[in-house]
């Protein structure tokens, strides 16, 4: 493994001096400028780590340029804790895979190289260079959003809120922010409050001690014992009744928790992913989730767009599923445009199950859209048609006009309010939660 440094020479002689593995070799590269990285000097490198503090504007053109001419390598930004306040706002906005404040962030640093130079671990390296592409297959606005936020807040241990409808992917987004963070060596573990009574949800999340109610046998470990150092993952927590709302609002204040039937306080570092399908400022007016859980867990907001609201994914989807499956097919244009026409309400979760199907049922090569699901058969036959007018124009169906219009409408809101989310919801009279969910929903940058 071939790590490039761009910092004073004691910063070089530090790093050196944190790395004992006999698998690295530093190349430090002294301070010029016009910094160009031609193939003859840098061959190649895995990991290159950039200091801030050496000379921040070529450090920063620096960056740029390896992201140009070196793609496929990780670049991280390092930083001095003490680094003036218009360096480390601007740690968010620069084009990296991570970024280390010296010397908090040693041993954090210390374990990326031993995990990127451990040879067990190339394969697995490899595969990651390219994950955001794996998990969340796309090009549309909406995707490209979606990577640059899972991105920059992966490394934090901030809470995430994850909001869509059902089968966009929610749980993709979970585990993509957890294989990016420090805690990827960690596990990472999901439960879902929507397929568990309430009466034991509690039992899952917090565990028991022996005797604790009739049946307890024996001491249980619960989930925020098991995901310790890892991620949890709590779906559809726009179901968890009100006592457990209140348990999982203490970790997220203290850290500590009780199991069932016990007194002793237990700390737990873990990271809280949660995902739901509900607006849960609907659920706090009707009074069935806490307000104070609900900004303890949405420090960090994201809303997946349903895939009708991403058509232009579709056709990658597609070939992606049928690569995934390991069977030789092809399928037709006019077939991709007729899936891609169909309003897919199971969304990516229903696609996947349909190319599945059509990939087992096809007699030939090619896949037909004969060889689809009934359902999505007769759904994509009585689809809205196209309306053509006399000039030849397409001006496309209702639905496509009402959201060109109303995309229009949110463009015109933005440029009038700029970063002012609160009064430009409140001259909408919609939603902060609803306005999101609209610049999302559109690619709307914000």
């Amino acid at each position: 493994m071939k790590i490039l440094i761009y910092a004073s020479k004691e910063k070089a002689d530090y790093f050196r001096q944190l790395v004992s593995s006999n698998n690295v070799e530093f190349l430090h590269l002294e301070k010029k400028e016009n910094i160009s990285v031609p193939s003859d000097i840098i061959p190649y490198f895995d990991l290159a780590l950039i200091s801030l503090s050496f000379d921040f504007d070529t450090s920063y053109a620096l960056i740029q340029k390896l992201r140009e001419e070196r793609s496929g390598s990780k670049v991280a930004a390092i930083a001095e804790r003490n680094a003036a306040d218009d360096i480390m706002s601007k740690l968010f906005e620069m084009d990296i895979d991570d970024y280390f404040i010296l010397p908090d962030d040693s041993k954090r640093l210390l374990w990326a190289i031993e995990k990127l130079s451990s040879p067990k671990n190339i394969e697995k390296q490899s595969i990651k260079k390219g994950e955001d592409r794996l998990v969340i297959i796309g090009e549309s606005p909406s995707v490209l959003n979606m990577m640059k936020f899972i991105k920059k807040t992966a490394p934090s241990d901030l809470p995430v809120l994850i909001e869509g409808d059902s089968g966009t992917g929610k749980e993709l987004i979970a585990n993509a922010l957890h294989v990016q963070s420090s805690r990827s060596s960690g596990p990472i573990i999901a439960i879902n409050c929507g397929a568990m009574p309430h009466d034991l949800l509690e039992n899952e999340l917090f565990g028991h001690e022996k005797g604790a109610f009739t049946g307890a046998a024996g001491k249980k470990r619960g989930l925020f014992e098991l995901a310790d150092n890892g991620t949890l993952f709590i779906d559809e927590i726009g179901e968890m009744d009100g006592a457990s709302q209140v348990k999982l609002l203490r970790v997220l204040e203290t850290g500590t928790f009780r199991r069932l039937g016990s007194t002793e306080e237990l700390h737990s570092d873990v990271r809280i992913i949660a995902a739901t399908n509900k607006v849960l400022e609907n659920e706090i007016t009707a009074g069935r989730f806490r307000t104070d859980l609900y900004y303890r867990l949405s420090v960090l907001r994201i809303a997946v767009p349903a895939l009708r609201e991403r058509a232009s994914d579709i056709p990658l989807l597609i070939n992606h599923f049928i690569n995934q499956s390991g069977i030789d097919k092809n399928i037709s244009t006019e077939t991709i445009e007729a899936l891609t026409a169909y309003s897919w309400p199971g969304n990516i979760r229903e696609l996947k199950n349909a190319v599945n199907s059509a990939v087992v049922m096809s007699e030939g090569q090619e896949i037909k859209i004969s060889d689809f699901p009934e359902a999505v058969r007769k759904k994509q036959q009585t689809s809205p048609v196209q309306i053509s007018q006399d000039d030849g124009d397409n001006t496309g169906t209702l639905k496509n006009f009402i959201e060109t219009a109303e995309k229009e409408f949110f463009i015109r809101a933005l440029n009038k309010f700029g970063e002012n989310k609160t009064e430009m919801a409140k001259a909408l009279n919609i939603s902060r939660d609803m306005l999101y969910r609209k610049l999302n929903k559109y690619g709307i940058s914000y």
